[in-house]
């Protein structure tokens, strides 16, 4: 009897120290697990939700998760088969807040992601740039319109061929949030035909408009 309670407790001290050194190492059973451990690591989170998770490359994944007022985009992989951990030696974008009522951003695996705080808003219209070093100017690389789910939260992925000779990221110029019966309840950032549009929470905007008899005007 004395012989198998000591055998149990041997067991579970075995199974106690595994434990903490899988915690030491960052390994998680469970893909959430590892992401939540990134984003303590990174002094913020947990996220309330995971919003979407996405393959890279290189086998690993992105999730993304919302927090407070922005979102959270980490990467996870499978270790061993078995563990989930961040990958070494990676790039994480963590942390990153959404300042507009309707706002977002284009990821390093070009997604564009997204949170609008106007429940009104059904779609929006990105409009996505790139920097060109011959041309010393951002070029349009693409310009999408995206539906909003019922939390708020828009993605996409974008397949884009390089475009320009850079050595700089794709990045949104110009966010349009509208509703379902097609009107503009928000907007911000530099349209097509370089208009400057200044979003601010009370949903109204200044415009600026270019050339040389440059105007500011207040549209709603």
């Amino acid at each position: 009897m004395r012989r198998g309670r000591q055998t149990i407790i041997f067991l579970l001290l075995i199974v106690l120290c595994a434990g903490i050194s899988f915690w030491r190492q960052g390994l998680y059973f469970t893909e959430e697990g590892a992401f939540h451990s990134v984003e303590t690591g990174l002094r913020y989170g947990p996220s309330e939700e995971i919003l979407l998770t996405y393959d890279r490359e290189d086998g690993s994944e992105i999730i993304v998760g919302r927090w407070m007022d922005g979102l959270s985009v980490v990467p996870v992989e499978r270790y061993l088969g078995v563990f989930w951990r961040m990958p070494r030696g990676t790039v994480v974008e963590g942390y990153q807040s959404m300042r507009y009522d309707v706002d977002g951003l284009v990821t390093a695996e070009n997604w564009i992601l997204g949170l609008s705080r106007l429940p009104e808003v059904t779609e929006v219209d990105c409009l996505v740039v790139v920097y060109d070093e011959e041309e010393r100017k951002e070029v349009i690389a693409a310009d999408v319109t995206i539906p909003v789910n019922e939390n708020g939260f828009f993605c996409q992925k974008l397949d884009l061929e390089v475009v320009a000779s850079t050595d700089y990221g794709y990045s949104i110029s110009y966010l349009e949030g509208r509703t379902a019966d097609g009107d503009v309840a928000f907007r911000h950032g530099t349209d097509e035909s370089g208009n400057f549009f200044q979003g601010t929470g009370d949903r109204f905007s200044e415009v600026r408009i270019g050339g040389e008899n440059e105007t500011w005007v207040r549209v709603q």
